[in-house]
């Protein structure tokens, strides 16, 4: 017996490398996945169908409401036990969905072709949102705690990386396309779908490889309760106040980015993309800086400081072109995206450590969770509307006007002027400025006086939420991963 001890040691090491190298490959062919069929090129691809300002604001919407399918997901999952089946179930629609998208651009009707994109991304997002429902069940089962970190670096890592640069290959492509021979644009998104399909079937094949973990019998009014009853709480109800009219007057704004740089400055996708990358990048080292803050002082402080980064970016907008594209407009574009990475790592961090502190024991995974189900409704629903404004305001400009007039004996000389021109584009950026100016103090009504942060709980959240702030989405850099609600952790702690 004590022979077959280590025996049984090197076979469970064995299998838990083997469920390592699987996730860290699902992760890097997800990552391709998911970059090339949203975020820019989504914008792009919509923008060349003929898609207007209301349909962008669907499209981003969208990912944001999917997030709802995690509920039943989890419902199923608590009924069937099975975590797997409940994963591969939601990455089987998804890639679905993308064998969908190869032939879109080969549609000939461009307006049928819009329709068409706006149900597969529908379809897709809810694929993700049931997978998601079981996801972090299935890998915390998977890979033991002590193992945990490692493997959700490594992935973390393969994800980003290889997503960026497929993202920046398939942008670069589709520049070099469009200046050569505008007419090859389209058939080419059809094979830049295509490519992104075929790394979903690798992660798919990658998934169906990884074992099944079975999950214990779970009350779903316990599930239920879990959700629901943080908002008993009157403090936290104030947070999820705040909260809902911050992320509402963001995601006002934040969906239209890809598309003012794509149509207004003539910005090229990669360039786009690139700066993207950065607004991600800016994010990881600036989360361990606001919780080093937020420990230091407290979170609300930690929040209240990071909201001008956003809000600085949001008003710098106006100023990229005067009315043209100028000699500044590029480091202003670098500016906006370094500042708002480092205003979305603040918010992301500090609202979830406030919520956790206002959970009492053993409750913070319910509270975390309903506060990421009404971040991700106010996202949803300010995309939306920010589209129906958008629709609103493209009849209308703001001109600024300005004459010299020189009068030489009798004779005026008038020299006209025009230093600016506010589009429907800055005026929504101006009134998102503005929505999250009023939104602003409301958090004073928040109190966390006398609330202790869990030891170690900072540090824990970084690790967890780095890779969702990485997703790629057509809101915008970082926002997808600030609302993504974890509602299958609900699950990790029975």
């Amino acid at each position: 017996m004590a022979e077959d001890l280590p025996d049984q040691r090197t076979a469970e090491r064995a299998e838990r490398r083997r469920i390592v190298e699987l996730l860290a490959f699902e992760g890097l062919y997800t990552g391709v996945m998911v970059h090339i069929v949203t975020g820019v090129l989504l914008v792009k691809f919509a923008l060349e169908l003929g898609a207007g300002p209301f349909i962008i604001g669907l499209l981003a919407a969208i990912p944001f409401l999917a997030q709802f399918m995690q509920i039943p997901a989890v419902f199923t999952l608590a009924a069937i036990q099975r975590k797997k089946a409940v994963v591969i179930a939601g990455a089987a629609i998804y890639r679905l969905a993308l064998a969908v998208m190869v032939f879109i651009p080969l549609t000939h009707d461009k307006s049928v072709a819009i329709k068409i994109l706006i149900i597969t991304v529908l379809v897709r997002e809810l694929g993700l949102g049931w997978k998601a429902g079981a996801w972090y069940s299935w890998v915390s089962a998977l890979v033991p705690e002590r193992f945990a970190s490692q493997a959700r670096n490594n992935r973390l890592r393969l994800y980003t990386m290889g997503g960026t640069w497929a993202a920046l290959g398939a942008g670069l492509a589709l520049d070099g396309m469009g200046m050569l021979n505008d007419r090859w644009l389209l058939p080419l998104f059809s094979l830049v779908f295509f490519f992104a399909f075929a790394a979903g079937m690798g992660s798919f094949m990658s998934l169906t490889e990884l074992p099944e973990r079975l999950l214990p019998k779970q009350k779903p009014l316990d599930m239920v309760r879990d959700i629901t009853d943080p908002f008993k709480d009157k403090n936290f109800r104030k947070l999820m106040v705040f909260m809902f009219a911050l992320l509402f007057a963001v995601n006002l704004a934040v969906p239209f980015f890809p598309y003012y740089m794509l149509t207004s400055l003539k910005i090229s996708a990669s360039y786009i993309i690139a700066l993207w990358a950065l607004t991600q990048f800016m994010q990881v080292p600036f989360f361990r800086w606001w919780g080093w803050g937020g420990d230091r002082f407290n979170y609300l402080t930690a929040l209240a400081s990071s909201i001008p980064f956003f809000l600085l970016g949001l008003i710098l907008w106006p100023f990229v072109a005067l009315p043209n594209v100028h000699m500044m407009t590029g480091p202003l574009l670098i500016i906006i995206h370094m500042l708002m990475g480092i205003g979305l790592a603040g918010v992301t961090l500090a609202t979830q450590v406030i919520a956790m502190k206002m959970a009492p024991r053993k409750e913070a995974t319910g509270y975390v969770t309903s506060m990421s189900l009404v971040a991700a409704l106010a996202s949803g629903t300010g995309a939306l509307f920010g589209g129906a404004i958008a629709m609103f305001l493209v009849p209308y400009s703001l001109r600024v006007k300005l004459e010299w007039r020189e009068t030489i004996d009798t004779a005026t000389n008038i020299n006209e002027v025009v230093p600016y021109t506010v589009t429907w584009f800055e005026f929504l950026f101006l009134f998102s400025a503005l929505l999250i100016l009023i939104a602003s103090p409301l958090l004073r009504f928040v109190d966390i006086k006398g609330l202790k942060t869990p030891k170690g709980v900072v540090f824990k959240m970084m690790g967890e939420r780095a890779s969702s702030m990485l997703r790629g989405s057509v809101a915008g850099p970082g926002v997808r991963g600030l609302v993504f609600a974890p509602v299958g952790m609900l699950l990790r702690k029975k």
